[in-house]
């Protein structure tokens, strides 16, 4: 076991109580807890013992957690009131009505049909990611995310009918 498998499951408690803070919701904060382990494990090389520990995975859940809430918002606007609908129905009542989640499905079919970089690039920004996060995972410069997400929306938007 690393010095840093070590040290994340001696921080479990203290991080869900951070998560806690953070969502005001206990599976939330084990959803959260789990997401920002998972993240610490595969990025242990970013960690540098200069800091602390605590606060490097904070630092990690925070950016998670923020991350998720700029998503849900980016949904909410893009989706609109299908989205909204579909989180606020109760299950037995979604199954009878399944016209906002077609609607949902189809948008992301639509996203599926950009092009591999477009549709990668719209993806991480519907879940929240910032356009210098996504830079990063995709290994391209701000300004090519900038382009791929105005393409991709300028796609879906004519594939929709709204040019």
């Amino acid at each position: 076991m690393s010095g840093v498998d070590r040290l994340l499951l001696s921080s479990q408690n203290e991080l869900l109580r951070y998560a806690m803070q953070l969502t005001g919701d206990e599976s939330d904060a084990w959803d959260l807890l789990q997401e920002t382990s998972v993240r610490v494990l595969m990025h242990a090389g970013c960690y540098s013992e200069q800091g602390t520990f605590l606060a490097w995975a904070g630092v990690v859940m925070r950016r998670i957690f923020y991350n998720r809430q700029k998503g849900q918002a980016r949904q909410m606007l893009l989706f609109g009131d299908s989205l909204q609908e579909l989180y606020d129905t109760p299950l037995a009542v979604a199954a009878e009505r399944s016209d906002s989640v077609y609607l949902t499905n189809e948008m992301f079919a639509l996203i599926e049909r950009l092009p591999a970089r477009q549709a990668k690039a719209f993806r991480l920004f519907i879940d929240g990611y910032s356009y210098a996060d996504i830079a990063v995972a995709m290994c391209v410069s701000v300004d090519n995310v900038r382009n791929y997400i105005h393409a991709a929306r300028v796609a879906l938007r004519k594939m929709l009918g709204r040019d």
